[in-house]
């Protein structure tokens, strides 16, 4: 087996453009030393140019002369040319087809190899390493295993390095593997496509060009080429190239979720999936690749939005249909370059002519083309018009038919299918005869099984196709011969779009084998589903959640079968688990879909009156109702959950009644109905107590949590949080015990066990960053946050802030990403880090106003005034000041919120000279505030009043408060030494032993009574 070395200079093009005549001579320099060195070493010379340079070596010598090159490279003067540095990569494989200038796999993948390596870099494969002797003192260094530019089987690399080498370590490899991307590797080699692949990089630099679509017939090879062209354009998007495969998703609305499977992420639940999924774009630049569109035009205005909404974004679509959105643009995709009748060039010169010939190699190795063959392979790719998929399956019939046999059989279909099926487009007929061949070549028991393969939605496993279609492995082997269908590395199979189409649409002839076959998917896949309910439940949750995952388009088909029929029992049983899985991956509109078409298939149900025909429609009815609660829905979900208890105790099926008042809990808890709430939770948890329900029982605990907490009672909360942390921990549900810790940190909290608290949260946050949970975590750290900012301990609020800022942008929940940035915002203002306290605070309000979080938009406000005040900037802080009293009061009713807000809006006028309007707002804060008993905002309303009488001139009396908010035991540190600072400047005026003796009165003052004749006096003055 022959060993290949290519190598070329770092930045040949960039330097080429620069400078062409000085580069002209550094090329001729370097093809002479690399022509000379490659046959010192006994190796042969086979192309040089700008592009690179190949060599064979078949002496065990490749990376001895790899080695010298770079030596030499790196002591020649390359004069005006500055700097020059090669690459080197070396593999060891079989040649190309017909002769060496074809450059097969093997040149193809090493010039793959050497554009992933550095100046000055030699990069091998373990295949090199095998037939080559190491130059003495040198070693190989593993490099991973990386995906190629070729997009083949990814490769495993290595690193050539020696004591002469002039640079001995290199940054990480610059192959797909180290950048963002989810690019699926290929089966085949890429053959032409120079010009459209140009056109493509012109396009996606353009500014102007947000939106590309490549327009083809089926089978034209679309997907290749934009799986190509966003591994050629990885570079120039900074956040990576997704491709998302649309051909398995079945309607527009299961789009989004497609493209959030893509790039990793996670709904919150709790506002509308296309503006989340926006949003999770809109400060990216990513190259986004949408491939099969035809059938899923209504998503379009999606991609339309994603343009409006995200600037850095580009979207590369390919379609036999345009998206027909503003600004999109076209470049339409023909078929591979074939030779035309009279053509000059070789016939081997040409893209389909190639790709024919390497399909006819991978069928049969040992084969040849004749000389007097070459007009019938060439007719055959004029017939197909350079369709690839069309040259694959024929270049399978190789097995038994000679390259005329093949030509003729084509022929004959194109010929039948004009006659016979006019309204099959004349473009597309000759895919058609190709595709009428391959079927007539199946026995009828085998034509049964590949009807029925059409029925998945995308790729599926030997095990899947045996149960589903009944197709035994050899039947998929043979298939696989044939091109009829593709086997993934992963061993799953799949079938090609365009086939599936022709495959459903020779089922759609047979209508009780249609059913029949929908039917055994139905029952395979929904079962499938229950089969993962209790690893949903415990140690193999995260395992179910993969698996699940990767089934989804067929589950997603399965229920959708379900619901036209009605086949309530299937629903049913699939009921739980598919809302578990939408529950723990945030899908919450989708579950409302769902559910909510499940049970209008199935309200007509209700009216039987067996117990038994309620269930179905009492568990979907809860569970639409739970994921409207996610979505802010109370009300809807109430009637819903309700609507669904009663039909679950019509039912005798005390789980699902036990399970539907969990979900009431939940929902009782969020509007602060803990009476509603704890009845709820007592009924349950003696529900699954009395079914020994594990799961149950530990969630039902959960849910006792709330009450006791909100009334005080905190050993009795603890002890709920403590036994139902024993049974998740007993069960292995780590989500669930991560859930038991988190409440017992809150309650910790409020007891002020602090140490206690930490170690809770810590624990949780643990589990939840574990599962890549980012959301749960993100709340975790929320409550971390507020601890610490309660301790004034707020570095370290400064740095959880970001952290949390950080887990709640990897999903981009807008309602966590806007308290985290509050929270950054009000520890910076601690830190007197004001300007990014402002900063933090604006983007809060923009997050928060996504989500209509008043409440936080109302609290921002207010850090957002007092931060503007520090400074200086009055006029800002009235505006902030003004903005969030309208909040608190018309919105939120938050009174203590409402007069924090006054107070730092006083302060604000008081900078601007406005002393009675100052006085009057703090007046008014101060005697609301001190009757809620919150004495360290009162403490705060102080300070600014002694600031107020300080601008008014009166000493004695400013000093007199800076001095009760220095001495009182409730006021917080910032204020304690903002007081003592403010206060240098009144005790200066009135002289040290006056100083003292204000000092003195004001040392054990009693709050409450001073603040009321201070209100009562004022307001006397005021009449």
């Amino acid at each position: 087996m022959p060993v290949f070395l290519f190598s070329d200079i770092e930045g040949a093009v960039k330097k080429w453009d620069q400078n062409p005549a000085t580069m002209a001579k550094v090329f001729t320099r370097y093809d002479e030393m690399f022509i000379s060195l490659v046959k010192e070493f006994g190796g042969k010379p086979l192309h040089y140019g700008a592009e690179g340079n190949f060599s064979l070596f078949e002496n065990r010598r490749a990376l001895e002369c790899a080695l010298a090159l770079q030596e030499k490279i790196a002591k020649t003067d390359w004069e005006e040319a500055g700097v020059i540095k090669a690459r080197v990569g070396v593999h060891a494989g079989e040649i190309g087809l017909r002769d060496l200038d074809q450059f097969g796999p093997v040149t193809n993948r090493t010039a793959c190899i050497v554009a992933s390596a550095w100046g000055g870099q030699i990069v091998l494969t373990p295949s090199a390493l095998a037939l080559s002797d190491l130059p003495r003192g040198g070693k190989t260094i593993p490099l991973g295993t990386h995906l190629l530019k070729d997009l083949l089987e990814p490769q495993v690399l290595l690193g050539l390095v020696h004591p002469s080498m002039s640079r001995q370590d290199f940054p990480p490899l610059q192959t797909l593997s180290t950048k963002a991307n989810n690019l699926p590797s290929q089966r085949t080699l890429f053959f032409g496509r120079e010009t459209e692949l140009k056109k493509i990089k012109v396009a996606l630099q353009d500014p102007s060009c947000r939106l590309l679509t490549l327009l083809g017939q089926g089978g034209i090879g679309k997907t290749r080429v934009v799986v190509q062209a966003a591994a050629e354009q990885m570079a120039d998007f900074a956040d990576g190239v997704y491709f998302v495969s649309l051909a398995p998703v079945a309607s527009p609305d299961a789009v989004l979720m497609a493209v959030a499977s893509a790039v990793r992420f996670g709904f919150s639940g709790e506002a509308d999936m296309t503006k989340e999924l926006i949003g999770f774009f809109k400060d990216r630049k990513l190259l986004l690749v949408l491939d099969n569109f035809e059938h899923l035009l209504p998503a379009a205005s999606f991609v339309g939005e994603l343009l409006d909404s995200a600037p850095g974004v580009r979207v590369l679509v390919s379609s036999r249909i345009r998206l027909d959105i503003p600004n999109e643009k076209i470049l339409e995709l023909e078929g591979l370059e074939y030779p035309e009748e009279g053509t000059q060039r070789s016939v081997e010169s040409f893209s389909a002519f190639k790709f024919f010939m390497n399909c006819v190699q991978r069928v049969r190795a040992d084969i040849t083309i004749k000389e007097d063959e070459v007009k019938e392979v060439v007719r055959i790719c004029q017939l197909v018009g350079g369709a690839p998929l069309g040259l694959e399956l024929a270049a399978v019939w190789v097995q038994i038919l000679s390259f005329r046999e093949i030509r003729a059989e084509i022929e004959k279909n194109i010929d039948f299918l004009a006659s016979n099926r006019q309204d099959v487009p004349e473009r597309q007929r000759s895919l058609r005869a190709v595709f009428e061949y391959s079927w007539g070549l199946l026995s009828d028991g085998d034509k049964k099984m590949v009807r029925a393969l059409s029925v998945f939605r995308g790729e599926f496993t030997a095990e899947e196709a045996q149960k589903v279609a009944k197709a035994p492995d050899a039947l998929l082997a043979s298939l696989v011969e044939r091109s009829l269908l593709h086997r993934a590395r992963s061993g799953r199979f799949e079938v090609h779009e365009l086939l599936r189409q022709f495959f459903t649409a020779k089922l759609q002839e047979m209508p009780e084998e249609e059913e029949a076959a929908h039917q055994r998917h139905m029952d395979f896949f929904l079962r499938f589903l229950t089969q993962r309910h209790q690893k949903l439940r415990g140690r193999e949750e995260a395992q179910a959640l993969d698996e699940i995952g990767q089934e989804h388009n067929n589950i997603q088909s399965a229920w959708e079968w379900a619901v036209r029929t009605r086949d309530a029992a299937s629903i049913s049983a699939a009921c739980d688990p598919l809302y578990h899985y939408y529950e723990i991956r945030f899908l919450a509109q989708e579950g409302e879909k769902t559910f909510s078409a499940a049970s209008t298939a199935l309200a007509g149900l209700e009216q039987e009156s067996s117990a038994e025909k309620a269930l179905p429609l009492a568990r979907t009815l809860a569970r639409w109702g739970w994921f409207c609660y996610q979505r802010g829905r109370m009300d809807q979900a109430e009637i819903l959950m309700k609507k669904g208890l009663e039909l679950a105790r019509k039912s005798g099926s005390l789980s699902d009644v036990g399970q539907t008042l969990h979900f009431l809990c939940a929902l009782y808890r969020a509007i602060g109905d803990f009476d509603r709430n704890e009845e709820c939770a007592q009924e349950s948890l003696a529900i699954f107590k009395e079914l020994k329900d594990d799961w149950g029982t530990a969630w039902s605990l959960y849910h006792l949590v709330p009450k006791p907490r909100h009334e005080g009672r905190y050993e009795l909360a603890s002890e709920y949080c403590a036994e139902s942390l024993e049974v998740f921990d007993k069960m292995g549900y780590e989500d669930g015990a991560a859930w038991a810790l988190f409440g017992l940190g809150q309650v910790s909290v409020l007891q002020k066990r602090y140490d206690e608290a930490k170690k809770f949260f810590k624990q949780s946050l643990k589990i939840f960053e574990r599962h890549e949970n980012n959301v749960a975590a993100g709340w975790v750290l929320i409550d971390l946050i507020r601890m610490h900012t309660s301790l004034e301990e707020n570095e370290t609020s400064f740095v959880l802030a970001k952290k949390a800022y950080e887990a709640f942008k990897s999903v981009n929940h807008s309602l966590g990403l806007g308290w985290s940035q509050y929270y950054r915002s009000e520890s910076a203002y601690h830190v007197h880090e004001y300007e990014e306290a402002l900063r933090s605070g604006q983007e809060a309000i923009v997050h928060l106003d996504e989500t209509g979080g008043q409440s936080g938009q109302a609290w921002v406000c207010v850090n957002l005034c007092r931060t503007a005040n520090a400074l200086g900037r009055y006029e800002e802080g009235h505006a902030f000041g003004k903005k969030g009293i309208e909040l608190f009061l018309l919105s939120v009713g938050d009174a203590e919120g409402a007069n924090g807000c006054r107070i730092h809006l006083a302060e604000s006028e008081t900078g601007l000279k406005n002393f009675h309007v100052a006085e009057e707002l703090l007046m008014q804060a101060l005697d609301r505030l001190i009757e809620m008993k919150i004495h360290w905002r009162v403490l705060e309303g102080i300070l600014i009043l002694a600031k107020l009488r300080a601008a008014e001139g009166k000493v004695a009396e400013a000093y007199r408060f800076f001095s009760l908010v220095e001495q009182h035991p409730d006021s917080q540190k910032g204020a304690k030494a903002e007081a003592v600072k403010a206060a240098e400047r009144p005790a200066q005026v009135l002289g040290a032993a006056e100083a003292q003796k204000i000092m003195e009165s004001t040392r054990s003052v009693d709050l409450a009574p001073f603040i009321k004749q201070l209100v009562a006096e004022y307001r006397a003055n005021a009449q």
